[in-house]
């Protein structure tokens, strides 16, 4: 089987392409890439595939990158591929965001391409790692102690992402370029021994090999295949695992039965964290080191115990809960004139007050749970709205004493991961209205109460 067959065979293993696709390739000019277009450009008729090319100057190598953006631009030219480039200042970027080099041209490159694909719709980007990438992406992981998933390395297709040449050696793929004629240019990047994997390319593999007198990308690549396939089991375990755990899941947040999840074996509980994090908040830079912290939340946590994600959600203990919350919600103080209306986006509400004249005939009290009645005379102004802060207290209606408003929320049934979501109306000195459950006993309506101040919450319409 000749090398057009063989790449040809592996999309159609592993599912890389569907008839009609249109695709991005990531080209940099150098082999491995002018390769892949090379090959891509074989099967665009068989697969009805609409391709172009993107390049992106890191603006590392001065003239040595416009060079290579040159070569990229005239190639697909050549080829009658539309052609996108962008130019970066990846020094510059590393040195605001604390990143390596490596790190932060990996970023910016993935910023350039996936922006790509979203705004001109491609279906998938093709990049160019090989059979050799892998085995180094594992021998790093395996540094790193990122456990079976770093083991399993690159994989062929991950969301719109194909990598269609890592069935091929860089022998292998050297030998095509040379048989077919192909040109590239030659990245001195490559060689700098500032990127780790440059060093384990140069320096680590060649010893290696000398010292086990064995071909180790071979090696590697087929532990990679090896714990991809554990992983597969793994991640189909986890998505079993979580129709028992799973007490709840709303556009909100995800709630799990730490009783029932804790009684999973540790790689599953972790799979099942990983697969949430994939699914649910693709946004998150998950790790192990966060996976650990939140095992032992569930573990060890006590109720109220959290750990911080981006975008602002959060996962919270709550009892024999874990709460996974896209967005943490808590109201920021703000000012309550009256007469006027206030919207709570964030959580979804909308609060008004209304200053209204006591008259013989009474008022007509509801059991609306989002309309109370105050005596105006009793508030120490001004008012205003936030969220619960340990060790508030108020008396709720109908009782004489103060009470802690921990202790109400816990006599509600008011889960620990809403608590902060609740608005407090307060005045100067205290809470006049847990908003929606209960007002101070201070603040009711009386036979003396001559203005009453009708406050009122209603859920905003989406």
């Amino acid at each position: 089987m000749n090398f057009s067959d063989q790449f040809e065979k592996f999309i159609k293993k592993h599912e890389l392409l569907h008839e009609g696709d249109k695709v991005l390739l990531a080209v940099s000019g150098g082999m491995d890439s002018v390769v892949l277009l090379d090959l891509f450009l074989h099967i665009t008729h068989s697969w009805n595939l609409e391709l172009s090319v993107a390049h992106l100057n890191h603006g590392l190598r001065d003239k040595m990158a416009d060079r290579d953006e040159a070569f990229v631009r005239n190639l697909a030219g050549s080829k009658g591929l539309h052609f996108y480039s962008r130019k970066v200042d990846v020094n510059q970027y590393c040195k605001v965001h604390k990143l390596s080099l490596e790190e932060g041209a990996r970023n910016l490159r993935f910023e350039f391409l996936n922006s790509l694909m979203d705004r001109l719709k491609y279906d998938r980007l093709a990049l160019g790692h090989q059979k050799n990438d892998q085995a180094e992406t594992i021998l790093m992981n395996l540094i790193r102690g990122s456990g079976l998933r770093g083991l399993g390395g690159i994989r062929p297709g991950r969301g719109r992402m194909i990598r269609p040449l890592l069935f091929a050696t860089r022998e292998q793929i050297q030998s095509y370029a040379e048989d077919r004629g192909l040109d590239n240019v030659d990245d001195v990047s490559n060689r700098d021994r500032r990127f780790l994997r440059n060093r384990v390319r140069l320096d680590v593999f060649p010893e290696l090999e000398k010292a086990t007198g064995h071909h180790a990308v071979t090696g590697f690549y087929r532990t990679g295949n090896a714990c991809e396939e554990a992983e597969d089991y793994l991640k189909y375990s986890a998505r079993e695992a979580l129709k028992e755990i799973i007490v709840s899941r709303s556009k909100d947040e995800i709630i799990l039965d730490i009783y029932k999840f804790l009684s999973y074996f540790k790689v599953v509980q972790k799979y099942v964290l990983f697969q949430i994090f994939e699914e649910e908040f693709p946004q998150e830079g998950i790790s192990h080191f966060k996976i650990d912290r939140l095992l032992r939340l569930a573990e060890e946590g006590r109720s109220g115990g959290f750990l911080e994600l981006a975008n602002g959600g959060r996962v919270m203990r709550s009892r024999n809960r874990l709460v996974f919350l896209r967005k943490h919600l808590s109201i920021p103080e703000m000012p309550v004139p009256v007469g006027r209306q206030l919207n709570l986006s964030d959580i979804g509400l909308q609060f008004r007050s209304e200053l209204l004249e006591r008259k013989e005939n009474k008022i007509v009290f509801t059991s609306e749970r989002g309309i109370e009645y105050l005596d105006y005379d009793t508030i120490s102004f001004p008012m205003h709205l936030r969220s619960f802060r340990q060790g508030d207290k108020f008396i709720p209606l109908g009782m004489a004493q103060k009470k802690k408003l921990h202790d109400f929320f816990i006599d509600e049934k008011i889960p620990v991961y809403r608590r902060t979501s609740i608005p407090l109306l307060v005045g100067e000195e205290e809470i006049i209205w847990v908003v929606g459950y209960r007002i101070n006993d201070r603040f009711k309506v009386t036979g003396k109460t001559k203005k009453i101040l009708k406050v009122e919450v209603n859920r905003i319409q989406s």
